[in-house]
C-alpha cells in the first residue's frame, strides 16, 4: 500500500505541551510526568485522511532558545507547522514571534495552524490577543485572514485528533497545488 508522507512540525515555547500532544495523538495517551524535549523527538503515525493513506512524521522541536541553532535544520523539511502556546499561562504567547519567524526564515508559503494547548485549565490569555498573532502569521504568508486556530487539551483529548488531522489535510493540499 502506497503512503503519502506528511512532515509535521510542532514548534513552540518551552512547556507548552507539544509532547503531550504529539503523544496523545500518536499513542493516544497522557504521559504526564515529561522531561523538556532536548532537541528534537521523532514520532509516526499511520493514518487515512479523506480515503488517503499517510504516513505521518511529527517532528517535536525543543523550544529552548538555546536549541535556536538547530531549529533551521528541523524546518526546513516540514510540510506544515503547529505553533504551540499554553492558554493558562499570561505569558503564553510573548515569544510566539520568534518561533513565527524561524518558519518563515526557512519557508514563505507553508500550512501554519496555531494550537493553544491547556484549555482543560483556567484560560489567562484573551481571545483579542490571540486573534492578533493568528491575524499576524496570516499576514507574513501572504493571506488576507487569519490562520487556523484550535484551543486543545492533551489531558482531556479535547480537540488533538481534530487538529492533527486538519493539519494533514492542510500539508495534503498544499502539496497537491
Amino acid at each position: 500500500m502506497v503512503r503519502e508522507l506528511i512532515t509535521l512540525m510542532m514548534h513552540g515555547p518551552s512547556f507548552s505541551g507539544k509532547s503531550t500532544l504529539v503523544i496523545r495523538y500518536v499513542k493516544n495517551k497522557v504521559e504526564k510526568m515529561l522531561l523538556m524535549t532536548m532537541g528534537v523527538d521523532i514520532f509516526q503515525k499511520n493514518v487515512s485522511i479523506d480515503s488517503k493513506n499517510v504516513h505521518a512524521v511529527i517532528y517535536d522541536l525543543g523550544g529552548k532558545h538555546m536549541f535556536k541553532s538547530m531549529w533551521k535544520v528541523f524546518l526546513a523539511p516540514a510540510d506544515v507547522f503547529i505553533i504551540v502556546f499554553d492558554l493558562s499561562s499570561p505569558k503564553g504567547l510573548d515569544d510566539i514571534e520568534i518561533y513565527v519567524d524561524s518558519i518563515f526564515s526557512v519557508k514563505n508559503r507553508v500550512p501554519v495552524i496555531l494550537a493553544g494547548n491547556k484549555c482543560d485549565l483556567e484560560k489567562k490569555i484573551d481571545d483579542e490577543k490571540i486573534m492578533q498573532v493568528r491575524k499576524m502569521i496570516g499576514e507574513k504568508l501572504g493571506e488576507n485572514e487569519p490562520i487556523p486556530y484550535f484551543e486543545v487539551s492533551a489531558v482531556t483529548g479535547k480537540n488533538v485528533n481534530r487538529m492533527f488531522e486538519f493539519a494533514i489535510r492542510k500539508a495534503l493540499e498544499f502539496k497537491e497545488k
